[in-house]
């Protein structure tokens, strides 16, 4: 009898065991709908809420003591953000979906802590933002993650190798960058990384027939099998393609010869091969009309003993053109340029660099005379892929120093040798390239050699005063508000310029700091502003064509 009486005890506190724990899901998911379903399309009510495994739509299955372990909330138009909070209740769930809604904010950190015995995770073709958490490597029973069309940004983590029964990842139609992370998986066996801003080579795990060009494309810098895109360090000559041929429209003035074509392709060789760039004979016809305006004037220069005759005179034909140099050297200087361009043409310059890179394409050759500029300062890259041969190691230190090859000065120190032992240009050589036309951006003057980082900020310093006291001994505006504006860009050249290719900031992230550094200093623009900054010879301006039709310039033909 005792032994009957104490069994029938046990079943009574199971059940009401089992009553709690479904009350416990049934407050939860009462929460979660008071959260996200702000358009009520969910007709979940407290007095229903014994009966939810039944008659709540969405919950999909239970266990027997009334924990919901499957929950299906798709094209509900769901908003709002997903917290570790609102989940964590449900810490039974294997099964949560809830695509084809309108969640916005990101993926919680917390999410594996939340619920640890998930499974099958369904969050594609929200608005969420925000990176990849690598937490989600902690979900070790998971073997589907979908998080298709959404916002999320940053790199793939690598942590998610550690998820030892994964079959499917699918992270297609977002904003993630970076390489592909080695996958090792032998369960995985849906792989979707496409529409994303990808780059580098496949990794070898994923490249052996499992996955097909489906999987990755399209993702303009990824290469490797199965893209047959051959990697940029491999043998061969770079690639080229329409998209990132928009950042070349026009070439820039060169030799005599190619003047007079009427059809210009610009070619340059590279260590591999020849990369045409184009064939544009209106380009030919503007840089034969820039190249005459710029003989005339460095003729009337030498002629003129200073060229205040040749500069009166081009004045006179073209008042609105800036005027052409009083001197040559290193530290020439010309017009001075407002703050607000040298914020654009280096936000410009670092996207179009960007573009390159992600597109497998080293630009080898960033120097003023390759940037050019339309009417509004917007910026535009060209000759990139000629890689040239540099002179023997131990003639690069020499050559610095020469007149004609100030080209070296742009170069990072690990490539100046060349094929005496220089190492191959990479995206860490164009980033020091940047600096460097940072730099001169920044104080009208190229270095004459490598500076540390830490001698940077005063070096600018020091010629911006210099420049500054000028401009105020012969009444120029006063330039201390731009000051504070182009102070960070100091900051971001220091760090590109960095002797050590590893320390240099990646291209990425070259681009975000300058699109920060412009926006903080737009938000506090002054319309009195004036920045003290110059072009240096290299920048110097010489006349527009004298038709006055609307042309590209490059640095060489604008201020």
């Amino acid at each position: 009898m005792a032994r009957d009486a104490f069994l029938l005890l046990m079943v009574l506190l199971l059940l009401l065991q089992g009553g709690l724990a479904s009350a416990a899901d049934g407050d939860a998911l009462l929460t979660l709908k008071s959260s996200l379903d702000r358009s009520n399309r969910l007709p979940w009510r407290p007095d229903t809420a014994p009966a939810l495994c039944s008659a709540w739509p969405g919950v999909r299955q239970c266990r027997r003591d009334g924990r919901v372990t499957k929950l299906v909330l798709e094209g509900l138009n769901l908003t709002g953000s997903l917290t570790a909070a609102l989940l964590a209740p449900l810490g039974e769930l294997r099964v949560l979906s809830l695509r084809s809604n309108a969640l916005t904010g990101p993926i919680p950190d917390a999410l594996p802590r939340a619920l640890p015995n998930l499974k099958l995770l369904y969050l594609a073709d929200n608005r969420l933002q925000g990176r990849v958490p690598a937490t989600l490597a902690l979900l070790h029973r998971a073997t589907v993650i979908v998080l298709s069309g959404n916002r999320l940004t940053g790199e793939i983590p690598r942590s998610l190798a550690a998820v030892p029964r994964l079959t499917s990842l699918l992270l297609d139609r977002n904003l993630l960058t970076g390489a592909v992370p080695p996958l090792p998986q032998p369960t995985l066996r849906a792989l979707n990384v496409s529409a994303n801003r990808l780059s580098g080579e496949i990794p070898p795990a994923l490249a052996t027939g499992r996955f097909n060009a489906s999987s990755f494309l399209p993702n303009a810098g990824l290469c490797g099998p199965p893209l047959g895109v051959r990697c940029p360090d491999a043998a061969g000559p770079a690639p080229v393609t329409a998209a990132t041929a928009a950042f070349a429209p026009l070439p820039p003035p060169r030799a005599r010869s190619r003047r007079r074509k009427s059809a210009a392709v610009v070619a340059g060789a590279t260590v591999a091969g020849v990369v045409v760039l184009g064939v544009l004979a209106v380009a030919a016809l503007m840089a034969s009309r820039r190249g005459r305006s710029k003989q005339r004037v460095a003729g009337d220069v030498d002629k003129g003993g200073g060229g205040g005759g040749a500069q009166q005179q081009e004045e006179e034909e073209h008042p609105e053109a800036p005027p052409a140099a009083r001197s040559r050297g290193p530290c020439s200087k010309g017009k001075p340029l407002h703050w607000t361009s040298c914020l654009k043409i280096a936000e410009d310059v670092a996207a179009g660099l960007l573009h390159l890179h992600q597109s497998g394409i080293v630009h080898g050759n960033l120097k003023p005379s390759n940037v050019l500029l339309g009417p509004d300062f917007e910026s535009c890259l060209t000759d990139y892929g000629l890689v040239p041969t540099l002179l023997p190691t131990s003639n690069a230190a020499a050559e610095l120093l020469q007149p004609g090859s100030s080209s070296l000065l742009y170069r990072g120190p690990e490539v100046r040798g060349g094929g005496g032992g220089g190492a191959l240009f990479t995206a860490a050589s164009d980033v020091y390239s940047f600096g460097v036309l940072l730099l001169e951006l920044l104080t009208g003057r190229t270095p004459f050699q490598d500076l540390q980082c830490e001698d940077i900020p005063s070096w600018v310093r020091a010629v911006r005063e210099e420049e500054r006291e000028a401009d105020n001994s012969s009444g120029g505006d006063s330039a201390g508000g731009a000051e504070e504006k182009l102070t960070a860009l100091v900051a971001i050249a220091a760090a590109c310029v960095a002797s050590d290719p590893a320390r240099r900031p990646a291209t990425a992230e070259v681009l975000r700091m300058v699109r920060e550094a412009r926006a903080e200093a737009m938000s506090s623009s002054n319309s009195s502003d004036r920045s003290p900054a110059r072009w240096s010879d290299a920048m110097l301006a010489a006349p527009p064509p004298r038709d006055h039709q609307p042309t590209d310039h490059s640095f060489t033909d604008r201020d």
